[in-house]
């Protein structure tokens, strides 16, 4: 199938992505095939990957968008 994949780094362990009063993640967050982000979170059709084997691979990279 078709998926596109999110992580973030929950540093507090709150099983949330906390924000500031902007909006913006305060801890680091990133996206299937290093999605870029522009201005709030990629498009899905960057961020997708095709699932055809049992293990598939993606490249991910946390981003910290709020210094910390």
């Amino acid at each position: 199938g078709t998926y596109a994949v999110q992580s973030f780094h929950d540093e507090n362990q709150n099983l949330e992505l906390d924000r500031n009063f902007l909006g913006l993640p305060k801890e680091g967050v990133g996206f299937s095939n290093d999605a870029p982000m522009r201005f709030g979170p990629p498009r899905y059709a960057d961020a997708t990957l095709t699932v055809t084997e049992p293990i598939t691979r993606t490249t991910l990279t946390l981003r910290y968008l709020v210094e910390r």
